[in-house]
C-alpha cells in the first residue's frame, strides 16, 4: 500500500481542479460539481456573518416547496441542513462546502472543520429535538450505500417512540418520508436557535479543546 502524506488530498484537490480548468474551456463538458446536488445547495448559500435566531414563521404563507433548503449552518468549509427525505424529525446533513466524493478525497482542513462541527450540531440536534439518542452516519460509494457523490455524514435522531429493527438503527436506515417544509421551518430554526448557543457557550470557554476548535471552526 503506498505511503499516505499529508498532501495526498491537495493533491487530489489539485487535479480536480486542473480537470475543471481543462474542460472549463469547453462549454459542452460538465464536471461532477455542475450536477451535484449539495454543490447546488453550496452555491446557493454562502457563508453567514450570524446564524438566524428562532422566529415562529408565518403560517399565512405555506412554504410547501420540494426546492426549498432547510439550512442550519453555512461556513467557509461547512453546510448543514435539513434532508429532504428524512428518517425522522430532525435528520441532518452535515457536509463540505467544497465537493469531494469520499472521505479520502477531503483536505486536512476540510477534515478537521468536518469533526470540529460534528459535536456541535449533534448536541444542538439532539437539545432541540429533545433526544438523546441518534445515529451519525457516513457512507463512501454505492456499495456503502452513499447515494449523492459528495461527503456528508446524517445525524439522525432516535426519539422514544422509534420502534425500527436493530440494523436499521445500527446503519442509520429505516422508512423515509417527505419532509414537510411548514414543519422544517421551525425545526430548522430551533436547531440554528441551539447552534448560536453553543457557539455562545464555547466562546466563553479557556478550556484549549474548545479554543483549538474555534479556530477551526470560528464563530458565526
Amino acid at each position: 500500500m503506498p505511503a499516505y502524506t499529508t498532501s495526498t488530498a491537495r493533491r487530489s484537490r489539485r487535479s480536480r481542479a486542473s480537470a475543471h480548468s481543462r474542460h472549463s474551456i469547453r462549454p459542452s463538458t460538465h464536471s461532477e460539481e455542475d450536477d451535484c446536488p449539495f454543490c447546488l445547495i453550496s452555491r446557493s448559500n454562502p457563508s453567514r456573518a450570524q446564524i438566524t435566531p428562532y422566529t415562529a414563521p408565518s403560517t399565512a404563507s405555506p412554504t410547501h416547496n420540494r426546492e426549498t433548503t432547510h439550512m442550519i449552518l453555512s461556513t467557509p468549509q461547512v453546510i448543514g441542513f435539513l434532508d429532504i427525505m428524512p428518517l425522522s424529525p430532525g435528520h441532518v446533513l452535515l457536509t463540505p462546502r467544497h465537493h469531494a466524493e469520499k472521505i479520502m478525497d477531503l483536505t486536512p482542513e476540510e477534515g478537521a472543520s468536518l469533526g470540529a462541527w460534528l459535536p456541535i450540531i449533534t448536541r444542538a440536534v439532539s437539545r432541540a429535538m429533545q433526544v438523546d439518542d441518534l445515529n451519525v452516519v457516513q457512507n463512501n460509494g454505492a456499495r456503502a450505500s452513499q447515494v449523492v457523490k459528495h461527503v456528508h455524514y446524517h445525524i439522525i435522531p432516535r426519539p422514544e417512540s422509534h420502534t425500527a429493527s436493530r440494523a436499521w438503527t445500527m446503519f442509520g436506515k429505516g422508512q423515509r418520508s417527505d419532509l414537510d417544509d411548514d414543519e422544517a421551518a421551525l425545526i430548522a430554526a430551533r436547531i440554528r436557535q441551539e447552534i448560536a448557543w453553543e457557539m455562545e457557550r464555547m466562546g466563553n470557554s479557556t478550556d484549549a479543546p474548545v479554543f483549538r476548535t474555534t479556530v477551526l471552526a470560528p464563530k458565526l
